[in-house]
């Protein structure tokens, strides 16, 4: 009769074990067991303001002669040292290199 009793305790005992276990990984299955956070778009820049003086080495070309200056170069470009920046252009050699304005065309009503 002793081993019926013992075979009856390890029969509830390991039943016991078993419900707890598959308890243990239903609950781990639906729960986090860890921390987490949503994911939220977001825009990151990383600027510095600051104030600041630039310092440059300038000449200022005087002209008195009438005429047009036509620049040879672009802004911000860079130019060798005695390098063209502009072109002189007379006003009587510029009539003759002028192209003709745009004209619109007019449709006519018939």
């Amino acid at each position: 009769m002793d081993k019926l009793l013992f075979k009856r305790i390890l029969v509830f005992a390991l039943t016991a074990l078993a419900v707890i276990y598959v308890a243990y990984l239903l609950i781990s299955a639906n729960f986090d067991m860890y921390p987490t956070e949503n994911a939220v778009l977001a825009t990151v820049t990383d600027k510095i303001v600051s104030n600041g003086f630039i310092i440059r080495d300038e000449n200022v070309i005087n002209n008195s002669s009438s005429g047009v200056l036509s620049y040879s170069c672009s802004e911000g470009e860079q130019v060798q040292s005695g390098g063209e920046i502009a072109r002189y252009i007379q006003v009587k050699a510029m009539q003759f290199h002028r192209q003709p304005p745009h004209s619109s065309k007019r449709k006519s009503k018939v």
